[in-house]
């Protein structure tokens, strides 16, 4: 399967579950959980929303349930945005690191591109030089080339 720009990471996955079962533990809501994971993802809300139910949720039932079972718990308080920024932060901080990673891998990656392409333009010179060479040791010229495509056409 191609791999496509909007495809969803394992690692995104956890971020949206994590975010999500903290707003719900916390007496949140799913929804405030996905414009949340939103702004963390850099995704809709809509996104976050079709993902967890669709994928995410279902590998999750166990600590939804104890989610619901502590909001039963802190029943009547809502979260307060210590606890709303504490979340994005530690998924912020997931993405960061993982953003991290990927450009220390993009950057080793271009440098073996560039050294591949210096080895290629190098091979390159010496066969035009071979090339070069050899058509003088014929008397081979773009010239004689034409003149002999015409002869041989008449």
């Amino acid at each position: 399967m191609a791999n496509r720009e909007s495809q969803w990471t394992e690692q995104q996955d956890q971020i949206l579950a994590q975010t999500i079962l903290s707003y719900i533990e916390n007496n949140g809501t799913q929804l405030e959980g996905f414009q949340a994971a939103a702004q963390v993802l850099q995704r809709t809300p809509a996104a976050c929303g079709f993902r967890w139910n669709k994928e995410v949720r279902k590998n999750f039932l166990e600590q939804l349930e104890k989610a619901k079972e502590r909001k039963v718990e802190i029943k009547g308080t809502r979260p307060n945005n210590a606890v709303k920024e504490h979340l994005t932060v530690i998924a912020s901080d997931d993405v960061i690191t993982q953003a991290s990673q990927l450009i220390e891998l993009l950057v080793a990656e271009n440098k073996e591109l560039k050294i591949q392409i210096a080895k290629r333009d190098n091979e390159i010179n010496l066969l035009t030089g071979v090339l070069q060479k050899a058509r003088e040791s014929i008397g081979f010229s773009e010239g004689s080339l034409k003149i002999r495509r015409k002869a041989s056409e008449t």
